[in-house]
């Protein structure tokens, strides 16, 4: 019995291992033949196991990943102006294609179409025109809960400057919406934003219900959204809970207080 282990094992270790594969194509700009050099493409192994190091394009946009094991991968681009993206995407965060390699097998003429990616820019000021710095802007795609309910969620943000301009890039193709509000307590803090001002979307309304999209086609540069923001009084709500069976506060119930409300980066999970 040990013997034929021994053999079955010495067997095992003379086996050939199996024959390398690679990937070759180009990398163009989507609805478009035009080559993208200098791009960063990632093979990652469906498996989980770490990906391998990165290729770049050349002047041509082609690019060659070789000595890849057997099994399935996933194709990653990334390049300034674009943004990262998966093969086989043709919107963001849409599916992506899988690709089975063989051993052995030299997969080649790939094409790899990357989306350009947009911006969205304006200025934000009170009601008599002075720029209002630190406000943060949150740019922001519709989502829906398993209900069926809709709701905002932030894709990216940024801050309005001293002349209260703002500009969020690397944004991908879309519809969005815009929200301002105070942000950053430090600068309240100093008193560089008066705090009676509440979140606002664009183009100057309260609630999301009403908000004007905004259309962002691959690579465009959408300017002019402005808001004008207004003062207003805002009130501070006291209390604290009472257990009705003993009228005296329940165990491990605080004071609550609920303040002028403040713009917060959402938490939730995308659906």
């Amino acid at each position: 019995m040990y013997i034929t282990a021994t053999i079955a094992l010495a067997l095992l270790l003379q086996a050939p291992a199996p024959a390398k594969a690679s990937i070759e194509g180009r990398v163009v700009r989507a609805g478009t033949n035009d080559p993208i050099a200098r791009v960063e493409v990632i093979a990652r192994r469906d498996d989980g196991s770490r990906a391998l190091p990165p290729v770049t394009t050349d002047a041509q946009g082609h690019f060659a990943i070789k000595n890849l094991d057997p099994g399935l991968y996933n194709l990653e681009a990334d390049r300034n102006g674009f943004g990262r993206q998966r093969y086989g995407q043709r919107k963001p965060r849409g599916p992506a294609t899988e690709l089975n390699l063989a051993a052995g097998q030299e997969l080649k003429d790939l094409v790899f179409r990357l989306i350009p990616a947009g911006a969205i820019s304006g200025r934000i000021t009170d009601e008599t025109g002075e720029p209002l710095l630190g406000f943060n802007i949150g740019i922001e795609e519709t989502v829906y809960w398993d209900s069926g309910a809709r709701h905002f969620q932030a894709v990216k943000t940024a801050t309005t400057d001293d002349r209260g301009e703002y500009r969020v890039f690397m944004l991908p193709p879309g519809r969005y919406y815009m929200k301002a509000a105070p942000f950053f307590a430090g600068v309240l803090e100093k008193g560089l934003i008066n705090p009676n001002y509440v979140a606002t979307y664009y183009p100057g309304v309260p609630d999301s219900a009403n908000a004007a999209a905004i259309d962002l086609d691959p690579g465009a540069e959408v300017g002019g959204i402005d808001l004008v923001l207004r003062r207003q009084q805002l009130f501070s709500i006291h209390g604290r809970l009472v257990d009705s069976r003993t009228g005296k506060p329940p165990r491990f119930a605080p004071r609550f207080r609920v303040a002028p409300p403040r713009f917060r980066r959402s938490s939730t999970r995308r659906w």
